[in-house]
């Protein structure tokens, strides 16, 4: 659910993030919904304009987003 996060946070959009992930938009919101239900917090503002993360948003998008790039960066044994 991490990385689905981090696709939309990245994408700028539940859809952007969904095409990224290669899921439909509403099983993105669903992994989205959960993943924020799970944590007790909001982790983005939705609305009429374009989508923004929330501070423990964009706190948690930086935490992924560094794990996922020392991930790609650590050779396969």
């Amino acid at each position: 659910m991490f990385a689905s996060f981090v696709a939309v946070a990245q994408g700028g959009s539940i859809s952007a993030g969904a095409r990224r992930q290669g899921v439909t938009q509403a099983a993105m919101t669903r992994q989205i919904q959960r993943l924020e239900h799970d944590l007790g917090v909001r982790l983005l503002v939705r609305g009429t304009g374009p989508l923004r993360t929330t501070l423990t948003g964009a706190r948690l998008h930086d935490r992924q987003s560094s794990r996922q790039r020392s991930a790609s960066a650590t050779p396969a044994r």
